[in-house]
């Protein structure tokens, strides 16, 4: 069953990053998320196995593995998972070959909390809508 808070991972390799985000997306949705930050994207994997994430931000360009392998990783793993990207190239071929392995969406470098949120709150927002359904078909099982 999916149940809030949902689990958040965001893996990318700039550690001043991780920790703004971490630091916002705790203060701005302290009731609906738990996150997880890591610069290292075998260590993601492993709290992505373990930990149950539902949503993980993945850059794109990191030394140990690139952003599309962890993606096609995560997803090989746990399809559920709600996939965003973060790139700071403007390579829409690349963008959309990931798009292709099941991102949700993308963010720009440098981007602004309102795109952030945006995502999020799709992210979110697509959560609560399986959540329903599943304590509808759970409930009436239960009839």
């Amino acid at each position: 069953m999916i149940k809030r808070p949902y689990k958040l991972l965001v893996i990318d390799d700039e550690e001043a990053l991780l920790n703004i985000l971490k630091q916002y997306l705790e203060q701005k949705y302290p009731d609906t998320l738990q996150v997880f930050i890591t610069p290292n994207p075998l260590i993601g994997l492993d709290i992505v196995k373990n930990e149950d994430i539902n949503i993980a931000f993945v850059d794109l360009s990191m030394p140990e593995m690139s952003g599309d392998k962890v993606l096609r990783e995560i997803k090989n793993m746990k399809q559920e998972c709600e996939v965003i990207i973060l790139t700071g190239s403007s390579s829409f071929a690349l963008c959309s070959a990931c798009f292709y392995d099941g991102a949700l969406s993308y963010l720009k470098k440098p981007f602004d909390f309102d795109e952030l949120e945006n995502v999020v709150n799709m992210a979110v927002q697509k959560f609560d809508y399986w959540s329903r359904i599943i304590n509808k078909v759970v409930d009436t099982r239960k009839e």
